[in-house]
């Protein structure tokens, strides 16, 4: 049998801009990006304060809440 998790991205700058709910499957995994004019991008983990990984690129391969932080991108 399969089953999947569900992942929220959330893009935020000083407030939450807008979330996108997905469906990551087991095994599976999810390339999400910010264009490479934003600088200074970190991305967070279910309401972490310590960035999970930096930069403008981010494979996601567990289900939870993700949040991508960079300045003036909201």
């Amino acid at each position: 049998s399969s089953f999947s998790a569900t992942t929220t991205l959330t893009i935020a700058g000083g407030s939450v801009c807008f979330s996108v709910p997905m469906t990551l499957c087991p095994g599976g995994s999810l390339q999400t990006s910010v264009p490479s004019s934003v600088t200074g991008v970190q991305w967070f983990l279910n309401g972490s304060t310590t960035p999970l990984a930096t930069g403008n690129t981010l494979t996601i391969t567990q289900a939870g809440t993700y949040t991508v932080r960079a300045p003036g991108l909201c």
